[in-house]
């Protein structure tokens, strides 16, 4: 500590400003927040439909660019079909259902305001699903569709991580 007398500093100024995490806008959705409202079924054919409108803003998919483009990631799809088969066929803990088969068509880009529509069809022994959304033109596209099955079997138990027998 010098002796005194003591420099003379400057004031720091106080610069205030907001740091708040602004909210979503899109309203909150009953059920299952990607698969939306529906399961209603058809009668002529049985499938069962579902309709959500997704956009950047709904909960991280804003956060999965390509090519600086916002779009669905592919594990979207996969969480969609899992969803629409519990959905329609229940969970059943000892044989849960699974994906035999997951084909990606086309990458849905969101824009904007994009309506998808998540289609269940198919016998409870081997149900298909599929992913659309509503184009410009009117018509829609196919983006991925999805085989499921219930597990043969018990699942396998989650492995435990050994740090010490890992090999960097």
């Amino acid at each position: 500590h010098p002796p005194e007398p003591h420099p003379v500093l400057p004031a720091t100024p106080w610069h205030h400003g907001h740091h708040w995490i602004a909210g979503s806008l899109t309203a909150p959705v009953a059920g299952h927040p990607l698969l939306g409202i529906g399961g209603i079924t058809d009668p002529t054919n049985g499938s069962r439909v579902w309709q959500r409108t997704l956009g950047p803003d709904v909960l991280w998919l804003g956060d999965h660019r390509v090519d600086d483009e916002c779009v669905l990631a592919a594990g979207v799809y996969a969480e969609l079909a899992l969803a629409a088969v519990t959905a329609a066929f229940g969970a059943d803990g000892d044989e849960p259902w699974v994906i035999r088969e997951l084909c990606l068509d086309e990458a849905m880009a969101l824009g904007g305001e994009t309506v998808v529509v998540t289609r269940l069809s198919g016998e409870r022994s081997s149900p298909r699903v599929e992913v659309r959304s509503a184009g410009g033109d009117g018509g829609w596209t196919l983006h991925a569709s999805a085989l499921l099955e219930r597990a043969a079997g018990s699942v396998p138990e989650l492995l435990e991580f050994d740090e010490a027998a890992a090999v960097v």
